[in-house]
């Protein structure tokens, strides 16, 4: 079994302490880092290292940049990535993965607080020019459907936008909203729109079918994001959001990177990043780094 992440002394303040020195560092699912805390980040980057706080128990623990070969960015307008440059903080190579969010609800006004949607994909397009194809993953997550957008207008509008971003990205992962699940998710949809749900049967397989045209079209991979439905016709494939071979095959310059992945072996568990919801299929990272 693999260990998580070396731990070792780094001096604070003149004292020495212990930190972990991840090697693919997820900033962040747990918030918009690139939209809202750019500044944060760059100036943690800079200091080599940053205090987590373990959101469930509270505990704190140090975290050191200094052997991280690749950062993982979640963000619906990374626009602040443009200027980000690795050289800035890193000796080494350190490559970039960003997860764009650019669904079209626009009409509706279901996401608040977004540049307009052509400015977003020429964002992409811009992240796309900068870091090449194999670094930009395309989200349209989630999807729902409402009294204002029936599956039939969400597939169009998905087919639009692919027409503009399939060329741009290596890959679309798609998500269903989960509502009942979540109480502060069916809390924000109530004030936003109660009559947003979850796709019918029938609607989930027409909107897998217009992916599946998608993937045929542009030859783009497509996935779920740890859906337990399956999945498994023309195109869509099982893997993780941040993937173990997919990584691996996307990045073979990056020796650092390799050297970490080939030390996990062949089994999945040893990758597999533990207390996930059931369905992820994501490699370990060290997640959730928030200001």
């Amino acid at each position: 079994m693999h260990a998580a992440w070396q731990k070792k002394g780094i001096m604070i303040d003149g004292e020495m302490t212990d930190a972990v020195f991840p090697v693919i560092v997820s900033a962040s699912r747990a918030s918009d880092i690139p939209s809202f805390k750019y500044e944060w980040l760059t100036k943690s980057l800079a200091n080599g290292h940053i205090i987590w706080k373990n959101p469930f128990s509270g505990a704190q623990q140090y975290v050191s940049f200094s052997e991280c070969a690749m950062i993982v960015f979640w963000s619906k307008n990374p626009q602040s990535l443009i200027q980000f440059e690795t050289r800035d903080f890193f000796h080494d190579q350190v490559d970039v993965i960003i997860h764009f969010t650019c669904n079209d609800y626009e009409r509706e006004g279901y996401e608040a607080n977004l540049p307009p949607l052509d400015d977003r994909i020429r964002t992409f397009r811009n992240l796309t020019r900068k870091y090449g194809k194999r670094s930009m993953l395309w989200r349209y997550d989630p999807f729902f459907v409402s009294d204002r957008i029936n599956c039939d207008e969400l597939c169009s509008r998905i087919n639009r936008l692919a027409e503009k971003l399939a060329p741009l990205c290596s890959r679309l992962i798609f998500s269903f909203i989960e509502i009942e699940a979540y109480p502060h998710v069916k809390k924000r949809i109530n004030r936003i729109d109660s009559s947003i749900r979850v796709p019918s049967a029938g609607e989930k397989l027409q909107i897998i079918n217009t992916l599946s045209q998608i993937s045929s079209d542009y030859s783009l991979v497509v996935s779920a994001c740890a859906l337990d439905e399956e999945l498994s016709r023309d195109g869509i494939v099982s893997m993780g959001c941040i993937d173990y071979q997919n990584i691996k095959e996307s990045f073979p310059d990056n020796s650092r990177l390799q050297y970490f992945l080939e030390s996990f072996g062949s089994d999945s568990r040893n990758y597999r990043h533990k207390g996930q919801r059931k369905h992820c299929l994501c490699m370990l990272t060290k997640r959730n780094l928030r200001a």
